[in-house]
């Protein structure tokens, strides 16, 4: 039996390292796991999404989660840092993440519609990126549940 039907209920997958490499499409289901248990811990879960949060901490842009859609089993996001408004920049980074409830996977999707965009290489270094962002999240206190 695999280890993921060894969990007990309600018990979050375990955390994946990012150091992993690129060697095979199971890999990169376990980062889509691994980000799924990232962003429900910084948000709270996923049952009650507002159309618009944004999480402030001291000395750190806001970050920005914005609902696109939600259908029976994926919620697709847009999550950017705010900028100040006298700085040039817009909002960066400006990712797409489409979560698939009943499978328990994140993925970042592309932004752009690049020829190389579906391929194994780039879904890993977008993920990865997603992966890094989330523990960074975390670490630095932002949150995106109700408080």
């Amino acid at each position: 039996m695999s280890e993921c039907f060894d969990r007990p209920p309600n018990t979050p997958p375990p955390l994946v390292s990012w150091r992993t490499r690129p060697q095979s499409f199971g890999a990169l289901m376990a980062i889509y796991e691994d980000n799924y248990g990232r962003l429900s811990r910084l948000m709270g879960g996923f049952g009650h999404i507002a159309p618009t949060t944004v999480s402030s901490i001291e000395g750190d842009c806001d970050l920005k989660i914005t609902l696109i859609e939600r259908t029976p089993y994926t919620i697709t996001l847009q999550l950017t840092y705010e900028f100040l408004p006298q700085t040039e920049l817009n909002d960066a980074p400006n990712l797409c993440v489409r979560i698939f409830e009943d499978a328990r996977l994140c993925s970042a999707e592309a932004m752009m519609d690049h020829p190389n965009a579906r391929t194994l290489a780039a879904r890993w270094q977008r993920n990865i990126f997603l992966n890094k962002w989330l523990e960074y999240l975390w670490d630095r206190g932002y949150t995106l549940s109700k408080q």
